[in-house]
């Protein structure tokens, strides 16, 4: 997510900071003053006031800053983060973000009954099973090896997972049947995506890196889904796209080479497309943009075999925008191109 500080410096954030030893420091951070991104599909950060930093490690000096009205933390280490310690510290928490080399006594993630968003980022090689409370509603891993998610939770909505190759998405969706938000990459998708359709809340779907993208059927459709989002994801076919009958905004980034994607004219209420990378198609025939009368936001990488071109860059403004002409130009002889809408609405 593309967020940004406004003007305020970096300390005017900062609240009742306490330093402890060998550089470890505790404080408030006054998390209202951060900007959301440009992409209205994407989630709005949950924030509770007063949200806790806690730098290196937990000293007991911190303790101060410790009341029943902290319910988010952030800590980050270069060290061990024992979720033992951090559940006797805060047991009331609801938000928790972790940063660190290596976690230990993840059988207490379940310990936490109030917690609603859970994200950690691990670089050390280990093998962790996770288990989640089941009143989660948000779950973030970034790991650098080997982790396992046996048990999810029916209650949540937003899934991102970075190199979870060993872990059963099939058997996660199925649990996680509300999910509204899934950001995967370095994933092995293991013919999921049929999985993926059937989940009837979803609205976000951004797959980045993944691996055996596949459908083994067309007998489902989804009709909540309103951003797709795969960056090399390498697929031959896009047949299956127009089974999320509701996509509003539609990026394949280097995807690599698909046959055509004529079947998107199924698809007229499309207001943003992007395909850019080295996604290329590979009979150049994009006259099915024509079809798309709703179109906003376009951008094609060209190619020399395409007969037709995007003419304006891509800005997430344009959406706001009723006044949008259609956004792409015929590369050929003019008295041979099919008639176009006038105006976007």
């Amino acid at each position: 997510m593309k967020s940004q500080i406004k003007t305020e410096k970096i300390m005017d954030l900062i609240e009742k900071e306490i330093k402890g030893k060998n550089g470890s420091r505790a404080y408030f951070w006054k998390t209202d003053k951060v900007a959301e991104n440009w992409n209205f599909y994407d989630y709005k950060r949950v924030v509770l006031e007063p949200h806790l930093v806690i730098e290196n490690s937990i000293e007991n000096s911190f303790q101060e800053l410790i009341t029943p009205e902290v319910r988010s933390l952030s800590f980050g280490t270069n060290g061990n983060i024992d979720l033992k310690e951090v559940f006797e510290l805060i047991p009331h928490l609801e938000i928790v973000y972790l940063r660190c080399e290596s976690i230990s006594n993840v059988d207490f993630l379940k310990k936490f009954n109030k917690l609603n968003t859970f994200s950690l980022t691990s670089y050390k090689n280990q093998s962790v099973n996770f288990q989640l409370p089941k009143q989660l509603k948000v779950f973030s891993c970034t790991w650098r090896s080997k982790f396992q998610l046996t048990e999810s939770s029916d209650s949540l909505e937003e899934l991102y997972l970075e190199k979870a190759r060993n872990v059963d998405l099939n058997s996660i969706f199925k649990q996680s049947f509300k999910l509204v938000k899934i950001v995967l990459t370095d994933c092995n998708l293991c013919n999921s995506l049929d999985e993926m359709i059937g989940l009837k809340y979803l609205r976000y779907l951004m797959l980045t890196n993944c691996t055996e993208l596949g459908i083994s059927s067309h007998q489902t459709t989804n009709k909540s889904l309103k951003y797709l989002c795969f960056t090399k994801v390498y697929m031959e076919s896009a047949e299956w796209i127009p089974d999320f009958l509701e996509i509003d905004i539609l990026i394949l980034e280097s995807c690599g080479n698909i046959e055509t994607m004529a079947l998107l004219e199924r698809m007229p209420n499309i207001r943003g497309l992007m395909l850019s990378g080295n996604t290329k198609l590979i009979n150049g025939d994009l006259s099915w943009l024509n079809k798309l009368t709703q179109l906003k936001n376009l951008f094609i990488r060209d190619y020399p075999h395409y007969n037709y071109k995007s003419i304006n860059p891509w800005n997430w403004r344009n959406f706001d925008n009723d006044n949008i002409i259609n956004p792409y130009k015929y590369k050929g002889n003019m008295d041979n191109v099919p008639q176009m809408s006038v105006v976007c609405k």
